[in-house]
């Protein structure tokens, strides 16, 4: 072997190697916020039954990076609110869905969520599932990396999302929607995917 396929194969096991270790902090694998856990669940409950209220379906809310707020409109589209710091975010029509005296509180709720590394919140076969330190993103490893905040009462009321639930994937072979519990403390439940690959490092 000449010294230039020597040079590719070792640049070749280099990118192997350093794709293969990905960067998954601990914290990813366990419930762990800044605030205690009783007071994001508090926070978790509350809004479920503002969500359950008002009819929320789909994709609930999302905060991004520059920490502006997204909500599904009412032809399910997701549109931009504004930047959370905005002092006329709850003057937006978006936040209707709400009734004017309890916006302020929802965006105060879902502000305390941020801090504690929830940044969205989705509707899944009656439950909502709020996604948990998403501050990593590996584009083919994504469903690996994913994690989710629920809160039940015991794993029964959340069963359902644990029975497999196979789909065809668009480049062939089959992807499993259910979910797996990998760490659960009170009332709240950290879920993955189910095919999910876990490590930590």
């Amino acid at each position: 072997m000449d010294n230039r396929r020597i040079f590719i194969y070792i640049a070749v096991m280099l990118i192997i190697i350093s794709c293969g270790k990905l960067k998954n902090p601990k914290e990813r694998n366990i419930i762990s916020f800044k605030n205690n856990v009783d007071s994001v669940a508090f926070v978790i409950e509350r809004l479920n039954k503002t969500f359950e209220k008002n009819k929320k379906k789909h994709f609930v809310y999302g905060i991004d990076e520059n920490r502006v707020l997204f909500i599904e409109d009412s032809s399910n589209n997701i549109r931009d609110v504004g930047l959370l710091t905005d002092k006329t975010l709850l003057k937006n029509s978006l936040l209707s869905f709400i009734d004017v005296t309890r916006s302020n509180e929802f965006v105060q709720l879902i502000k305390y969520l941020n801090e504690n590394y929830i940044t969205r919140c989705n509707y899944e076969k009656g439950h909502y599932l709020y996604l948990y330190r998403d501050n990593i993103y590996m584009a083919d490893r994504q469903r690996d990396l994913q994690r989710f905040i629920v809160f039940a009462k015991d794993k029964t009321e959340i069963e359902d999302l644990l029975e497999d639930n196979f789909v065809n994937a668009a480049h062939g072979g089959e992807y499993n929607l259910a979910y797996k519990i990998i760490d659960q403390k009170d009332n709240l439940f950290l879920l993955t995917h189910k095919d999910a690959e876990i490590w930590e490092n």
